[in-house]
């Protein structure tokens, strides 16, 4: 899938989800951009993903669904909420995730590929071979689609 209907860079800084202000993009995939959002009344911070409605197929939930099923994983960001919101008149998701801070681990590579070493590789595999024990047990695949594992 290619990066369309994507909004440009920081275009929502400043714009609100629900009781969230978007303060910054920090992330950009194929389908959608994600922001650091700001609840000023708890003094909470939270990612959401902003995915162009017409960038979603038609049973985009079931992954939602999924992600519920993994609740309380520490290796799987927590889901809060969605909703569809309307930003000037193109219709959007909003997902609100746990939000994660620190660098991605792509951009850390980008930064210091010399740092990834045997230990760190083998503590990351460890943290998604943990995610994908519980996966099992609760039996969730891993794709695109909802699939239960027999």
């Amino acid at each position: 899938m290619t990066r369309q209907n994507l909004p440009s860079i920081n275009q929502f800084v400043g714009e609100k989800f629900e009781d969230y202000d978007l303060v910054e993009e920090i992330g950009r995939g194929n389908i959608g951009v994600v922001y650091k959002a700001y609840n000023k009344s708890i003094d909470f911070t939270a990612a959401c993903k902003i995915i162009p409605l017409k960038n979603l197929n038609s049973d985009w939930e079931i992954e939602i669904k999924k992600v519920g099923k993994l609740d309380g994983i520490p290796q799987i960001a927590q889901y809060k909420m969605h909703k569809a919101q309307f930003f000037g008149n193109v219709p959007y998701v909003c997902i609100l995730w746990e939000y994660v801070p620190g660098e991605n681990l792509r951009d850390y590579i980008k930064k210091k590929p010399n740092a990834i070493t045997i230990e760190i590789i083998k503590v990351i595999l460890d943290q998604i071979l943990q995610a994908f024990r519980v996966m099992r047990h609760r039996k969730i695949s891993h794709n695109d689609y909802m699939k239960e594992i027999s």
